[in-house]
């Protein structure tokens, strides 16, 4: 090769065009001449494979981080719609369908024997209301069998329904379950006019953004948990940690993203355990503490003790003033509960109007104490409409109390004997005295009756 030659090379190395410097050298077209090249100019052949192997291992790798920053856009944009079931649907689909480069995105819902289009993108916008039955689509056997599904040629498939297919459209599509506590409630879908025209990729894809429209769907639903969210944001971290080992040339972007995702978690974390009304710890955050706190408090022999509290005459208060204004009651009940209680005490919604209390470390003597301090603060709380009372009930382990949930049920017990005695009272737990009681009534599951 010419040394004119080898500059020019060089030169359309840096360029991207490895070879535009050798065409019109006649050692590199020539076999003939080409055998006998100089073991400079092979380096120099060797060098431009190297550098081009190397542009499309850092294309293929800087892809996948945009591809992970896309799906971490996509999920906090969903975050941000809040309990508007309509738009997150919406809003999954039109993503959906962006993100796998599809024609068209639905979801649909489960309705009886029927499969129907709720949200749509795309081409599927003026199907909305479509129904479908569910024995002969594939949308159908997505929500029977709880699995993503791939159809890569409609014509051929006889999973899918073939007349409803050729009514949309529709060559290729894959559907992916909606899943909502333990059941499949519908699916989400992309397809597209073109058979074979989705990769493991958009699979993999389409069964995230159902991972998030399930957990979103559900927070709309009842204000709880986005358990399924948390889980579906926990996986693309990881799969964002691996790719930070593979990049390093793009560490700082990704350490950023672990950042976000990170406090994106705590947050969901507290969401999932607080009571949207009154803000205070749900249901499902006491159970959990009533679990951990009590095995804790046994193994160091300490006691545990649990305040069951219970707004008196609540629906005839709703009844009278309407349920704002109850939602007020519980709100201003709430407040005094936590103002009045210990620090580390937990004190949460348990359902309805009624409330609980997790005592660690605090006997029967303690806890009746606590337990009167709080009965005395919502008495005296801003009432204007009428005077609101709570009653009260308290128990604590004792050698006979063998569970967190026996646990409960004796204060639960306590509490309804003091409605039985008048109301706006303490009862703690006595077996005697329950035992005596019990003989004329029988008691209704905790946190289920409005007394």
């Amino acid at each position: 090769m010419s040394r004119n030659g080898e500059k020019r090379l060089r030169a359309s190395i840096s360029h991207g065009n490895p070879y535009a410097g050798l065409q019109d050298e006649t050692d590199f077209r020539d076999p003939a001449i080409g055998q006998g090249r100089s073991r400079k100019d092979r380096r120099v052949q060797q060098a431009v494979t190297t550098a081009g192997r190397a542009r499309e291992s850092g294309l293929e790798l800087g892809d996948e981080v945009a591809y992970l920053s896309r799906i971490l856009t996509v999920q906090t944009e969903i975050g941000r719609v809040g309990r508007d079931i309509n738009k997150v649907m919406a809003l999954v689909a039109e993503r959906s369908q962006t993100l796998t480069t599809a024609n068209g995105a639905v979801v649909e819902l489960a309705d009886g024997e029927d499969m129907v289009y709720h949200a749509g993108s795309g081409a599927a916008t003026g199907h909305r209301g479509t129904r479908i039955a569910v024995a002969s689509c594939l949308s159908g056997l997505c929500v029977r069998t709880g699995e993503v599904l791939h159809s890569e040629e409609t014509r051929t498939d006889p999973r899918v329904n073939q007349e409803a297919c050729r009514r949309i459209g529709i060559r290729s599509m894959i559907v992916a379950p909606l899943v909502y506590g333990g059941r499949t409630v519908g699916v989400l879908k992309v397809f597209s006019p073109s058979p074979w025209r989705f990769d493991d990729r958009d699979v993999c894809t389409l069964q995230l953004m159902a991972g998030f429209a399930s957990a979103a769907m559900g927070h709309a639903a009842e204000s709880k948990a986005r358990l399924i969210l948390l889980d579906e944001r926990t996986k693309a971290m990881e799969a964002l940690r691996r790719s930070e080992e593979q990049l390093t040339g793009q560490l700082g972007l990704t350490r950023q993203l672990n950042r976000e995702l990170k406090q994106a978690n705590r947050q969901l974390a507290e969401i999932a355990r607080t009571d949207g009304l009154t803000g205070l710890k749900n249901r499902r955050h006491f159970d959990e503490a009533l679990q951990e706190g009590y095995s804790f408090m046994s193994r160091r022999g300490e006691p545990v003790s649990v305040v069951m509290v219970d707004v008196d005459e609540f629906k005839r208060y709703n009844d009278s003033y309407g349920h704002q204004a109850g939602d007020e009651v519980l709100r201003a009940v709430a407040t005094a509960l936590q103002a009045s209680a210990r620090r580390h005490d937990t004190v949460a919604r348990f359902g309805g109007e009624e409330f609980a209390l997790l005592l660690l470390g605090a006997d029967l003597t303690a806890a009746a104490t606590l337990a009167e301090r709080l009965r005395l603060a919502v008495e005296a709380g801003p009432w204007t409409d009428r005077p609101v009372t709570a009653s009260f009930g308290v128990a604590t382990v004792w050698p006979g109390c063998t569970s967190p949930l026996e646990l409960v049920k004796q204060a639960d017990q306590a509490l309804y004997l003091s409605k039985r005695r008048g109301r706006n009272r303490v009862t703690c737990h006595d077996p005697s005295t329950l035992e005596t009681d019990a003989q004329a009534t029988t008691r209704p599951a905790p946190g289920r009756t409005s007394r």
